[in-house]
């Protein structure tokens, strides 16, 4: 899924949440599911052989190259 259409959900999530026409809850899961899709498209890439991530990436380790 192209960063873009992965930008437009995070902001359409926030206008909701910001307007309250979801429940908190609501708005909370679909941003981790935009999260998931984020990893998930990471991964795929990495299978399909465009690129490399480093196995920690994801963690968020200090004073990781």
């Amino acid at each position: 899924m192209p960063a873009n259409q992965l930008k437009r959900a995070e902001q359409a999530i926030e206008s909701l949440r910001e307007a309250g026409e979801l429940p908190p809850k609501a708005t909370f899961a679909l941003s981790e599911l935009v999260e998931v899709v984020r990893n998930i498209d990471k991964r795929l890439t990495v299978l399909e052989g465009k690129g490399r991530i480093h196995p920690t990436a994801g963690m968020g380790l200090p004073n990781r190259r």
